[in-house]
């Protein structure tokens, strides 16, 4: 939290923080398919983040998103529920 703080003191309207550490194979994932979303709609941050979040889901109940051994990873929120939006959301 005092890191999220300092960078909305320094006037940062909002960010994307991970409550947990998170596996590379779902941050990339996620964070891909956030930025995406973002692109296409700058001012629906809230809006991307669940997108990204039931993508992730959707390749977690597949048997998509592996790790670097090839460990199929299972459909849990451990994995697609890390990442937060603290400030604006739009």
């Amino acid at each position: 939290l005092g890191l999220s703080r300092a960078f909305l003191s320094a006037g940062t309207p909002s960010l994307v923080v991970s409550l947990w550490r998170v596996a590379d194979p779902v941050a990339q994932r996620q964070m891909e398919l956030f930025y995406r979303e973002i692109g296409r709609e700058p001012e629906a941050k809230a809006a991307a983040l669940r997108h990204a979040q039931l993508g992730t889901i959707r390749a977690l109940r597949e048997g998509r998103v592996r790790t670097r051994s090839g460990k199929i990873l299972p459909e849990d929120p451990t994995y697609w529920a890390p990442f937060v939006l603290i400030g604006e959301g739009r």
